[in-house]
């Protein structure tokens, strides 16, 4: 294990020693302190609420994360988990905070004889497409999913679950899915945990098969387990023919439903947005035609989905380009997804067309029923910023606050990736937890350079808990 120690305004490493020596630790997890810079610490109740928090330190000059989702304990805010890709490595990792921020546990997923984390393979991409890669149970363990592949099977990506039982500070993996031919690959797992039938966490996967290294996506897949993450249902098609990309993260409801979202893209026409339900826990799916427009979602986006147990109200979160670029519109059900009110757009420039777009949103619900969305404004090429949107009256009106504070470069190499993967958000009632990608500490001579920050975003008229 390695500890960074402040010592003199630099980080300086500590080698801990066993009894047989130096010990190296199989997961390659280590402490690292000072999340922020000691200069600008401050208590907890305003820490990471500005400035935006690291969510993880990282010495090393060359780094580039991307990917992140990010989970809350409902427990106890101060304790969050984000999920990550280190590109510059090729890992997937933990990061995990017990004090809001100040500081972090980072540790590195394996499993054996699977060969890392890329985040844009050959198959195309290890790691969740942002929100749904890390969850809270109810049991209190932490549950995270990604994709790898051993060396035999080149490309063939399984969808592996890391589990957590002390809180995110280690976890072990279990094969969720293993792809079963020759040609295919199990790629962008999303999960979400739910109480389950025998008192045990129930988790819920979704993920893309695809044919020839990746170049093919023709289905969206499920995959359910009932006790704990130890155990997976054999994986089963949720659309209908001909085929179905981009599977939004599962959502359960308090009645047992089951939805998941998919688009079907076609070459010479609009995208099919569907809506797909199952009353048996996931065995078998019908279909709800959502929408039909010119570019519903970006490359991988899904549409979002969640779910107001109070107004018993279906949401769901996407972008399209009927406006002649992109943005983000939101809209609501109330009969379990059989009908849907008309798109209403949340950004400030989603009604007319503009040089800028909005484009890969995230959305949570706060206990209280405030609905939070977060997105990437694109003012010009290869540069973003973000925006939070949240409702208080279940999607009527909206507010729209920019979350950093500095434009993000996405210099050339990174380009792709920073346009592929969202922001993610996770919902309390005193704030709204946002993760996102940012090349604010790129330089010249380290272009590459990108990570994810973290900052708590506190709603008019609600106060920073003490």
């Amino acid at each position: 294990m390695v500890v960074w120690q402040e010592k003199g305004g630099t980080r300086l490493p500590l080698l801990l020693m066993s009894a047989g020596g130096v010990a190296l630790v199989a997961a390659l997890a280590f402490v690292l302190f000072g999340g922020e810079d000691k200069a600008a610490d401050t208590s907890i109740e305003s820490r990471c609420a500005f400035p935006a928090c690291r969510a993880a330190f990282d010495p090393g000059a060359g780094r580039g994360y991307e990917g992140a989702s990010v989970a809350v304990n409902p427990e106890d805010e101060n304790h969050m988990v984000v999920t990550d890709a280190n590109m510059a490595a090729g890992w997937c990792m933990w990061h995990t905070t017990f004090d809001r921020g100040k500081e972090w546990v980072d540790g590195i997923f394996s499993s054996p004889g699977y060969t890392g984390c890329h985040i844009n393979s050959a198959a195309g991409g290890h790691v969740p497409t942002g929100p749904g890669g890390v969850a809270f149970g109810p049991s209190g363990k932490v549950y995270a999913a990604y994709g790898s592949a051993t060396p035999s099977q080149g490309t063939r990506e399984s969808v592996i679950v890391g589990v957590s039982d002390d809180g995110g500070k280690k976890f072990t993996t279990t094969i969720a899915a293993k792809p079963p031919g020759d040609d295919l690959s199990y790629a962008k797992p999303l999960l979400s945990v739910v109480a389950g039938p025998s008192g045990k966490d129930r988790l819920l996967l979704s993920f893309w098969q695809c044919r020839q290294g990746g170049r093919f996506c023709e289905s969206a897949m499920f995959a359910r387990s009932d006790d704990g993450g130890a155990t997976f249902t054999p994986p089963v098609v949720v659309n209908d023919n001909p085929a179905g990309q981009s599977p939004s993260e599962p959502l359960q409801t308090p009645d047992g439903m089951l939805y998941v979202t998919f688009a079907r893209r076609y070459s010479d026409g609009p995208t099919d947005l569907i809506l797909a339900r199952s009353r048996d826990s996931g065995q078998t799916w019908n279909h709800v035609l959502m929408d039909q427009q010119i570019q519903i979602g970006d490359r991988y986006d899904p549409a979002k989905l969640a779910f107001d147990p109070r107004s018993n109200t279906l949401y769901t979160t996407y972008t399209d380009a009927r406006a002649n670029t992109q943005q983000v519109f939101f809209r609501t059900s109330k009969d379990q997804g059989q009908t849907w009110t008309p798109p209403v757009g949340i950004a400030p420039d989603a009604q007319a067309a503009t040089s800028g777009f909005s484009r890969t949103p995230s959305m949570s619900v706060a206990p209280n029923g405030r609905i939070d969305i977060v997105y990437y404004r694109t003012p010009q090429a290869n540069a973003d910023n973000v925006f939070w949107a949240y409702s208080i009256d279940g999607g009527a009106k909206w507010v729209n606050r920019q979350v950093n504070d500095q434009l993000i470069e996405r210099y050339a190499f990174h380009n792709a990736i920073g346009t592929w993967y969202p922001p993610d958000v996770f919902s309390l009632d005193t704030a709204a937890v946002i993760t996102w990608s940012d090349t604010r500490n790129a330089r010249e001579q380290n272009r590459d350079a990108q990570e994810v920050l973290l900052r708590r975003m506190i709603p008019a008229g609600a106060d920073i808990p003490p």
